[in-house]
């Protein structure tokens, strides 16, 4: 029965859960006419296991265009997000409700785009929203990622007050090692050379390594860190 197109939906679905068979999937999604929102998401899924990243995308944002979704739209912005175009992005969020998630992601665009007092606001906004949300173990969660954002905004702009007081709020709720090694950096661009000593290498001790891959990053590719990596010896 070829067009009996439920079946081949789930054979889709079952070349999708076996290795090695993802090109046979996608034989199958291009026999479909005219496809599903839901056929362009499994075309995406198939896509994305033949490491295809641009034509994934593009099967999301058809899958959008036919039934716009909050889950759709929550995917098509984590893959902008990867893909670093803030632009796209920015025409998408300008239509989804001012809740605090999107205007969460509303910060992380402008923070990728290079404006961290327009992404520093949205964080201010998506915190206001959240608070209004009954609080749970996910809430508080998300409160200290919206934290530690808006922190960042703050010391990349100066606001170094600010930053500290973000950073000790989201140590209430998570013990990210990410949060003494900002803090580290806070206090060596105050001068305060041992507080940072000791912050840092608290962190890097207890840091992952892909974490602590990042932490040597921010050090190396900013001048102003220089000497704080030769005196951690990184």
């Amino acid at each position: 029965q070829p067009h009996d197109h439920a079946a081949r939906r789930l054979r889709i679905d079952l070349y999708l859960r076996l290795s090695g068979r993802a090109s046979e999937a996608l034989a199958d999604l291009d026999a479909l006419d005219p496809p599903t929102a839901a056929d362009h998401l499994l075309r995406y899924r198939t896509l994305e296991a033949l490491d295809q990243s641009e034509a994934a995308l593009a099967a999301v944002e058809q899958a959008w265009q036919l039934e716009p979704s909050l889950t759709t739209a929550e995917l098509l912005l984590r893959l902008l997000y990867r893909k670093g175009d803030a632009e796209r992005a920015f025409k998408l969020l300008v239509d989804l409700p001012k809740t605090w998630n999107w205007l969460g992601w509303s910060g992380d665009f402008y923070t990728l785009n290079g404006d961290p007092r327009v992404a520093a606001e949205y964080y201010c906004s998506a915190l206001d929203a959240l608070a209004n949300v009954e609080p749970s173990a996910l809430t508080e969660t998300q409160k200290a990622h919206l934290l530690l954002k808006r922190a960042q905004a703050y010391r990349v702009l100066g606001r170094l007050d600010e930053a500290e007081v973000d950073y000790t709020a989201a140590a209430i709720i998570t013990d990210d090692p990410l949060i003494p090694f900002e803090r580290g950096l806070i206090a060596f661009e105050r001068g305060d050379l041992e507080q940072a000593l000791s912050l840092c290498r608290d962190a890097l001790t207890r840091a992952p390594e892909a974490l602590r891959v990042h932490m040597r990053a921010a050090l190396r590719d900013d001048p102003r860190y220089h000497p704080l990596m030769q005196a951690l010896g990184e």
